[in-house]
Parts: structure tokens; sequence; C-alpha cells
């Protein structure tokens, strides 16, 4: 079935009204960033001035954080094939754990660490105050060194691409060292 030019407008304008709702929506939930990732859209989100904290070393320890079907020694071989040493590498793995609850709260500030990968957690956790998810909290609060989401396709995911792409991003830009 072919559409009409008029049949078109009248789309194209009804689902200009329904984005506007749901983005109106998710504004109000404090939701705004991950529904744009979610709908392909996160470059339309104003970029912050970064409140990174840059005390860390540039060969400090990269900590991946969330749910993963990766095992660790594939996690392990992705990292080490970008010429970074697996001792540098630490996981604390699992949707739901209490023990990274209290480790994120220890990310703050520690110049142990350089790079933060983040895949699937709990939006609501202790760790996160009034923040919507601990990936945002740690985003946008000062003393957290570089933070990644690992993403597929909008959805927090971890991949031994994904971890891999970001760590070589993270070499390239020269913020992190080999």
């Amino acid at each position: 079935m072919t559409v009409t030019t008029d049949e078109l407008l009248d789309i194209i304008a009804s689902a200009g009204l329904r984005l506007q709702r749901e983005i109106k929506l998710a504004y109000k939930a404090g939701t705004l960033e991950d529904y744009l990732s979610k709908i392909g859209m996160e470059d339309l989100f104003p970029k912050k001035s970064t409140l990174e904290w840059d005390g860390a070393f540039p060969n400090g320890k990269i900590v991946i954080l969330g749910e993963s079907s990766v095992r660790d020694r594939d996690i392990l071989k992705s990292i080490d094939s970008v010429g970074i040493s697996p001792d540098r590498v630490e996981l604390k793995l699992g949707y739901y754990d209490r023990s990274n609850e209290e480790f994120i709260r220890t990310l703050r500030y520690n110049n142990k660490y350089r790079l933060v990968l983040v895949g699937p957690m709990p939006h609501s956790t202790t760790a996160t105050g009034s923040f919507s998810s601990a990936l945002s909290m740690m985003q946008n609060t000062d003393g957290y060194t570089k933070v990644v989401p690992l993403r597929v396709n909008g959805e927090l995911k971890i991949t031994k691409t994904n971890i891999k792409q970001a760590v070589q991003n993270a070499i390239d830009s020269g913020y992190l060292e080999r």
C-alpha cells in the first residue's frame, strides 16, 4: 500500500507529537539521557562540561561494572589484545551485587582507577542517591574518573567488542596509557 503526501504529513505530525510527549515524560522522570540513548538519539543530549576527575594516573586500572554474559577470561583477552595488561583490570560483574554499591562509592577520588566501563546495572540502589542510576551518578558527580557506558543498539550491554573499542578509544585519545 502506498501513502499519499497528505497521509505522510499526518504521520509526521502525529509522530512528532508522540515523540515530544515521550521526551517530556522522560525529562520529568529524570531519565531523558537514557531515553534518548534508547531511541538512538543520544547525540541530542546536551554535553555538559566534564566533571571527570583527572587525578588518576594514565597507567591506572580499568574497572568493568555490570551484568555480563561474556566470560572473564574473554574480557581480559579483549583488553590484552589492545596492549593493556590483564593485571590492570578489575571485574565487578553481576547485575545486582551489594558489594558493587560499596565499590562504586570507593571509586570517587580514587587515583588507582583510570577508566570505568559500565554495563547493565540496577537503576535504583542506595549508592545512587537522587540520581536515576549508578551510571548517571558517576557521570554527573565530581570526583569520578572517566566513565564509559558500554552499549549495543542503545542498550547497556557488555561485549568483547565494545570493551575493546572503549579501551582503544581511551588509548587513542591519550587518556589511557598502555
